[in-house]
């Protein structure tokens, strides 16, 4: 029997302090069923078999993408592989996976280095000690990548990161019939342009999923790392200790990152549905049952992080965080998103070791994806 609970996802305390509801729900069990008969899975163990499984559970979009109305969004959505499940996940997976080689990688790694520390030095030169973190950095900097890797002009990159966020903001659950129509307007600008830029599609492809593929690659590409990296900056900001362990070389910057990503996920939960029966220790969860696998809830799992509140750039399991979720649905581009945040941290605080915050950080987003819209930060002196 699996116990009852209770996980609303238009919850206004969890758009407020989802951290605070986070940390309630580690008070009860690990899996529990909703009064809707979907079942929230918040504990780490059982959160990390659910999206390893792969007999029983699927994405099975068809479900989500019949609620949204028929147009560029729907449209854009069911032509990406977040939302497909196998043999056709498998196949595009595999075409775009010739971005993220080890090779390709050592590549992006040194233009991150050089556009991270242009970008710094323009910020430096300014005379106004104050400027806001995620619009002169967090933001223009995995912007710049993500244009390198699909080969945008840093100009049309710009562009079109105006409409990501509104295409990003439609896929709430919560979203409204206005922030959908504004993602539909985004993406039929982003379709027209991608369709006359895009060549031969990647073997593989389809016209269509290399035009959506390039899309979708773009806006996961670059607003989930301006996440990452911005939230990261704000605990390191709070936190001396930290910043002196990281430039003493008592922590490193690689532990550092990925205790960001466990506190902070730009991700807050997905969701799944079960086609057969799904064990998850003492529990079985029946077929055709809806999953809400809450990441940043596991990620805060007691019995695997302890202390879970607590920002320590020495922990030495920070690396078990779900942020980029696991299994056959593990992010495509976690490894260009540790190398960004890392290079962007790195620099930044060796630039600007007295970076303060100006202001208090303006959140966005909804229960899914939690991030922040403005931070105002004081630089200092910087020391180049």
């Amino acid at each position: 029997m699996i116990p009852t609970g209770q996980f609303d996802i238009a919850s206004p305390k969890l758009r407020a302090v989802p951290f605070a509801v986070y940390d309630d729900l580690h008070r009860g069990p690990s899996v529990f069923r909703n009064s809707d008969n979907s079942v929230a899975i918040v504990g780490h163990a059982p959160a990390t078999a659910a999206l390893a499984d792969r007999e029983a559970v699927r994405k099975c979009p068809e479900r989500v993408l019949r609620t949204f109305p028929p147009g560029h969004f729907r449209d854009h959505n069911a032509h990406t592989m977040t939302f497909m499940d196998p043999p056709d996940h498998g196949r595009v997976r595999g075409a775009m996976a010739s971005a993220f080689t080890p090779r390709a990688l050592n590549k992006l790694a040194e233009l991150v280095e050089t556009v991270a520390n242009a970008t710094l030095s323009t910020i430096a030169d300014d005379q106004d000690d104050g400027f806001d973190l995620i619009e002169a950095f967090a933001r223009p900097l995995p912007l710049a990548i993500i244009a390198a890797i699909l080969g945008l002009s840093i100009d049309d990159a710009t562009r079109l990161g105006e409409g990501a966020a509104h295409v990003v903001a439609a896929l709430e659950p919560t979203a409204s019939a206005e922030t959908i129509g504004t993602a539909e307007t985004a993406l039929a600008v982003m379709t027209r342009f991608m369709t006359e830029r895009i060549g031969t599609p990647a073997p593989g492809l389809s016209a269509d999923e290399a035009v959506h593929q390039a899309i979708f690659l773009f806006n996961a590409g670059h607003e989930t790392t301006t996440t990452a990296i911005a939230q990261a900056a704000r605990l390191l900001i709070e936190d001396a200790d930290a910043r002196a362990a990281l430039a003493g070389g008592t922590a490193q910057w690689d532990t550092a990152v990925d205790e960001a990503l466990r506190l902070q996920p730009p991700l807050h939960m997905i969701f799944r549905r079960t086609i057969a029966p799904l064990a998850l220790g003492p529990h079985v969860i029946d077929p055709h049952v809806n999953l809400m696998i809450v990441l940043a809830a596991a990620n805060r799992d007691p019995s695997v992080f302890p202390n879970p509140a607590c920002f320590d750039v020495t922990r030495a399991n920070s690396r078990c965080h779900l942020s980029f979720a696991t299994g056959r649905h593990t992010c495509l581009g976690a490894t260009l998103a540790r190398i960004e945040t890392k290079v962007a941290l790195r620099l930044l605080f060796e630039t600007f070791p007295d970076l303060a915050l100006a202001g208090p950080p303006v959140p966005r987003g909804g229960p899914i994806f939690h991030g922040l819209r403005h931070m105002p930060v004081q630089r200092g002196k910087p020391r180049r």
